[in-house]
């Protein structure tokens, strides 16, 4: 989704040569897209694959791929685009994968359930007893106040 919407500022607005001093990449009478296209190819690489896209951005003038070099501003520019939207991105995503794993829930019912009773040498016992260990669980101590005499 993020690439399209780079996809669109980048190409039906003029966001980015204002903001930044970069050439346009706006929808132009002369259309060329083979500098698009090396934006959008570097917009949408990964880890080591980056650094040969900044490369292959920056740099090339390829016919056989339609790729034509947008110079170091606009690597630049998609560089802080990806750290602005993609980052944050990612956090909620893994934070999505962790309440969605059920370890999340897990840990908010052992909290309600034992957390009043942590307190105790009774509540530790009961902790232990419910984390699996199988001894008897003296919940009350219960003393007898009489006497044989």
């Amino acid at each position: 989704m993020m690439t399209v919407i780079f996809f669109w500022v980048a190409y039906k607005t003029d966001v980015f040569p204002r903001l930044f001093g970069v050439e346009t990449l706006e929808k132009t009478p002369h259309d060329d897209f083979r500098k698009l296209a090396s934006a959008i190819y570097l917009q949408v690489t990964f880890l080591i694959a980056q650094l040969v896209a900044i490369l292959i951005a920056v740099y090339a003038n390829w016919n056989f791929a339609a790729i034509e070099g947008i110079g170091w501003g606009w690597a630049g520019v998609i560089w802080l685009y990806n750290i602005i939207f993609y980052i944050p991105l990612d956090i909620i995503k893994f934070f999505i994968r962790y309440a969605l794993s059920g370890k999340a829930w897990d840990l908010v019912l052992e909290q309600r359930i034992l957390g009043r009773s942590f307190g105790s040498c009774n509540g530790r016992m009961h902790k232990e007893h419910f984390m699996g260990l199988k001894y008897p669980i003296p919940i009350y101590s219960v003393r007898s106040t009489t006497s044989l005499n």
